[in-house]
């Protein structure tokens, strides 16, 4: 069996990003958190609170992932969280007032657990009936 190597850059967070989906999920939406992984390695991930330890018990979501060759290396892997729009604006991690919702991405090699990244992923979410304030320059 071919062992791969373990270093300080085997788990890399990207980016994050959210959209508006109708499936799994009708009316859903959809948080998706990208992540490099070292060719040869395994993961397992979770959806936490902002504290990066609680669970989201409170709000049913589903999750799924999509995984591609990045380099020689490297493996980018989607991780996704379908929520419903409406309980996720019900929920603890949405911040109304400042339009965001907020949770913690954690990602472990399956071969060595203590190998982790975790990660405080920020979305801007404007629910239904929320006034938006927006500023415009008056050129004159």
């Amino acid at each position: 069996m071919l062992r791969y190597q373990i270093g300080p850059e085997t788990i890399k967070f990207l980016h994050s990003w959210s959209y508006y989906s109708d499936f799994p999920i009708l009316g859903g939406i959809a948080l998706v958190a990208f992540f490099n992984i070292g060719v040869g390695h395994e993961t397992e991930f979770e959806l936490l609170q902002s504290d990066c330890s609680s669970p989201i018990t409170f709000i049913p979501y589903q999750s799924s992932t999509f995984e591609q060759r990045q380099s020689f290396s490297e493996n980018s892997i989607h991780f996704n969280f379908f929520f419903d729009v409406d309980q996720l604006e019900n929920s603890p991690i949405y911040d109304r007032e400042r339009g965001k919702i907020e949770a913690c991405v954690a990602v472990n090699l399956r071969e060595s657990p203590d190998v982790y990244v975790k990660e405080v992923v920020s979305f801007f979410h404007v629910s239904a009936g929320v006034l938006v304030s927006t500023f415009t320059n008056n050129i004159l």
